[in-house]
């Protein structure tokens, strides 16, 4: 675009002072300014300017570049546009500048936050894996990187992890294991400078604040990698002290004790998180591979994690527990917390064989070094504590072995796990009386002790939360026990309330059975008591819990009752949670402000949890009325004033509704298809735009595409206003995407109709959307699609093609993506030849040459001659050598339908790039 006078005088005004170009670059916005600016120099190395020494010795100013402030707005710009030149130009400014060929780099810590922001508002086609080691580079300067620390949690690894590539959370583990990078600090304390301490790349605090941000994504997508970059940092850090890791690490569930410059407390507290989020991922053998790593480590606070990780998805992991058992595990101090808890919460969970193997090794276990006459009291003393766990739990020789050491020592054991209560981050003081004693009173006993019960107020005192904890797991043991006079507990305080409802909710979703209607009943009085909505936070008993916390509760207990109906109660029980729920909905207030993500932001509140709660039982009421043959209209008649009610306030508020009602869109059909179809424009607000948006984000959720639904969104602009829209979260446009992408299959869009939105997708042709369709394409392969579909898919790919064509370098990245839908082929024609060839070459700019491989050996039965032409396109720039299975076995058949010629050249060109990998398939085809 060229300038106009105007513009290229106030270029001229830049050079005049500093002033004037400060003023320019904060105001400067379009990419219409940056070829310019570039050309005359503003973004060039010696631009960066140096930091300066201040006044007083060892201290500096860093300027402030002001160009970045104009670089930083673009970058989101040049993320946006389908013409890739400016983000690879701004990719090429942030390599000059960090490392400036033939030139020593300029230091400036402010100018390494702006590159850290750059790059994470850049597309990710246009980084290459070796930029990511710039990170370092911006980490290692001799000031202060804690502005970048900051954004490399908040901003760049979240970009890495929310892509739907692998190579893109390869990159976050890298960046991970930059962040956790061991150096050596001098510590400023006091104003001096103090002794040298080794410590992370990422100061602690900020690397909290990043594995609190990135954790749970860091475990799906790329788990094994960050796991074993973390116990690397850990084996770094190991002092002498990691014998006694329970002295300085109590608990592994959490630590209060975390301060800013605790590397290794923050590096165990990653571990976990971003293991128990990989330990549930579907990579079984890879998992368990790992876990065992862990579980078998040198070091005991590895260990720790693993054993808390493996109790938290025993479920899933059991036979790594009962592998790793011993009497010399029980008898080591370090592992005492971890498996007390673990045997306390999960012993029910374990069937009577494995219960009986448990109580045997326990009752071997005798402490070395004790004198003969103490040797019998020692063993008790060692028994004792974790007869203690799994004693209450129905098991009588458990009870019976936990009952006789107990009364040779003269009591129960103290502090049997040596630790506090740790739970959701929060230091809590140890309960008053334990769970196993507080089960050994009548009911009448338990509720005035609860109920007279005042804490000191001292460090890690008994307190009201700590009670409560105990009187949760009481009812998780022995429901039937507190069922029959539960009403007796309706006087107790807040935390109390929720503890009883918590408890409950635990057992059932145990799979074990309660007592619906008396449960019901007792929740239905407390939300009928107006004294409960009044209920002011209970500061004077350092409770942590509050009023909003039971109703939540209770809205996940009226879930769990009856979102399965292979494990719901009875119907009879449905008009009481009615009630319930209704009360629920007139007394909470809605929270939500409609930021980040909506859907989670909305389960996450109490009215939230009511309006969630509302939609499974309404559910339910529908499914139950089915089964009956009756007729559903009286049931929703009566349910539809409530949903009327919330959707009358969700006009700039009441954002839970919004959300929650489109990530239920589909089950809200099923409920009243004329509800949906007559209030569309209300759910997807067209009066207030974060409504809406809140609506659009929850509607992401859905898997899934419904045609009626789809009609209906496509007809009244949502997805067409949903793909104009810039979310922050991607997966809302990938999910847009994917609805317009499977209408196109279906026949319902079509690539010549020009309003249709799939068209309209293609004719804005951003790289991104095409790779992401195309990558979705690639993931229907397994599924038996229609003949007409593969069709549909195949012409996609040949008008990405012909788009493309002339411009393949620029659309390298789009064309490895578009390779892949080879996997639809079940032979190879002259036009899909034309497309693999101008595709191929480009196969492992997104590291895709290994799947193209796996699908040529496929091809080479029916089409050799083709496939022998397409492996050597890919060859044109890359010589892959994974997976080597697939590649031998193309270069066999190529050799077996006579095509030596071709055979020959693949074999030379691996031969070439010193391979060894195709010299016995050459050799003896040869002779």
């Amino acid at each position: 675009m060229t300038l106009t006078p105007e513009q290229l005088a106030a270029l001229r005004l830049i050079d005049e002072g500093e002033e004037y170009a400060a003023y320019f670059f904060k105001r400067a916005k379009g990419l219409h300014w940056f070829e310019p600016l570039r050309e005359r120099g503003h973004f060039s190395p010696e631009k960066n300017p140096e930091p300066r020494e201040s006044g007083e010795k060892g201290f500096y100013t860093v300027p402030h570049w002001p160009a970045l402030d104009y670089l930083e707005r673009v970058s989101v710009e040049a993320g946006r546009v389908p013409d890739r030149r400016y983000a690879l130009a701004l990719m090429e400014i942030l390599r000059g500048v960090t490392r400036p060929p033939g030139a020593e780099r300029v230091d400036n810590n402010r100018t390494w936050w702006y590159f850290t922001k750059i790059l994470a508002n850049l597309p990710s086609d246009v980084v290459r894996d070796e930029d990511i080691e710039l990170v370092g580079d911006w980490l290692s300067g001799r000031f202060d990187s804690t502005l970048v620390g900051a954004e490399i949690g908040e901003r760049l690894i979240s970009r890495y992890i929310s892509s739907p590539l692998a190579t893109d959370w390869k990159r976050a583990a890298r960046i991970v294991a930059i962040a956790t990078e061991i150096r050596t600090a001098r510590l400023r304390k006091n104003g001096d400078l103090g002794d040298d301490e080794r410590r992370t790349a990422v100061a602690p605090y900020w690397l909290a604040d990043l594995f609190r941000r990135n954790a749970h994504g860091l475990g799906e997508r790329c788990g094994k990698e960050t796991t074993e970059v973390i116990v690397q940092r850990l084996e770094q850090l190991s002092t002498n002290d990691k014998q006694y890791s329970y002295i300085w690490r109590p608990t592994i569930e959490a630590d209060a004790r975390e301060t800013e410059d605790d590397s290794r407390g923050v590096l165990v507290s990653g571990l976990r998180d971003v293991m128990l989020a990989y330990a549930g991922t579907e990579e079984r053998e890879v998992v368990a591979s790992v876990l065992r790593r862990v579980l078998r480590h040198s070091d005991p606070i590895v260990q720790r994690v693993g054993i808390y990780v493996v109790g938290e998805n025993y479920h899933v992991w059991e036979e790594l527990f009962w592998e790793m058992l011993s009497a010399e595990m029980l008898q080591e101090e370090n592992y005492r917390h971890e498996l007390y808890a673990l045997l306390n919460k999960r012993f029910v969970a374990f069937d009577e064989a494995k219960q009986r193997r448990l109580l045997t090794v326990i009752e071997s276990l005798s402490p070395e070094g004790a004198e003969d006459g103490r040797r019998a009291l020692a063993a008790a003393s060692v028994r004792v504590r974790w007869l203690h766990a799994i004693s209450g739990q129905g098991n009588v020789g458990v009870d019976r072995s936990y009952g006789r050491d107990v009364a040779m020592l003269g009591g129960p054991p103290e502090d049997p796990d040596r630790t506090a209560h740790v739970e959701a981050g929060f230091w809590t003081e140890p309960t008053p009386v334990p769970t196993a004693e507080l089960l050994a009173w009548d009911i009448p006993s338990i509720v005035r002790y609860v109920a007279e019960f005042r804490p000191t107020g001292g460090f890690r005192s008994p307190s009201v939360d700590g009670l409560g904890d105990a009187l949760q797991r009481a009812i998780e043991q022995q429901p039937q026990k507190f069922e029959p006079e539960l009403t007796r507990f309706l006087g107790l305080s807040i935390p109390y309330q929720h503890a009883i409802v918590a408890g409950f909710r635990e057992v059932w979703v145990s799979r074990r059975p309660i007592n619906w209607q008396v449960v019901l009943e007792y929740c239905l009085s407390l939300v009928e008591n107006h004294v409960f909505w009044q209920a002011p936070h209970d500061d004077l008993h350092h409770t942590r819990v509050r009023r909003e916390w039971v109703s939540t509760e209770i809205s996940r207990l009226i879930k769990a009752g009856t979102g399965n109906d292979d494990w719901a109660f009875e119907d009879s029980a449905l008009p009481m949670s009615e009630q319930i729920i209704l009360r629920l909905l007139a007394n909470e207030m809605s929270t939500a402000k409609g930021e980040g993500d909506a859907l989670t932001e909305a389960i996450n509140t109490a009215k939230g949890a009511a309006i969630e709660a509302l939609f499974v039982h309404a559910l339910r009421q529908a499914r139950t009325d089915e089964r009956r043959k009756a007729d559903r209209a009286p049931g929703w008649a009566r349910l539809q004033p409530a949903f009327d009610r919330e959707l009358a306030q969700c006009q700039g508020g009441n954002y839970e509704f919004s959300a929650l009602a489109g990530a239920y869109l589909p089950n809200l059909n099923y409920l009243s298809a004329r509800w949906v179809v007559e209030n569309i424009n209300r759910i997807f607000s067209t009066g207030n735009e974060t409504n809406w948006r809140c609506a659009i984000e929850g509607y992401a959720y859905v898997t899934g595409v419904y045609d009626d639904l789809y009609d209906l969104l496509a007809v009244n602009g949502h997805l067409a206003k949903a793909l104009e829209t810039t979310f922050k979260n991607y997966q809302v446009r990938e999910k847009t995407l994917q609805q317009v992408a499977v209408a196109y299959l279906r026949g319902k869009e079509a690539i010549e109709n020009e309003r249709g939105l799939f068209a309209k997708v293609l004719r804005v042709f951003d790289e991104r959307d095409m790779s992401h369709v195309a990558w979705f394409f690639w993931t229907l392969r397994k599924h038996p699609l229609p003949a007409e579909m593969v069709a549909a898919i195949l012409s996609f790919w040949q008008w990405c093609a012909t788009r493309v064509s002339g411009r393949e370098e620029e659309y390298g990245r789009l064309l490895s993506d578009l390779v892949l839908l080879c996997a639809f082929l079940d032979r190879i024609g002259p036009e899909h030849k034309i497309l693999l060839l101008q595709a191929a070459p480009y196969a492992d700019e997104k590291h895709h040459s290994s799947l193209l491989l796996e699908h040529l050996d496929a091809l080479s039965n029916t089409s050799p001659a083709e496939v022998g032409e397409v492996y050597l396109g890919l060859l044109e720039k890359s010589v892959p050598t994974y997976d080597p299975d697939h590649i031998r076995s193309i270069v066999g058949k190529l050799y077996g339908a006579g095509l030596r010629g071709i055979a020959d050249q693949i074999a030379d060109r691996y031969a070439l790039k010193g391979s060894e990998l195709l010299r016995d398939v050459y050799e003896s085809n040869r002779r």
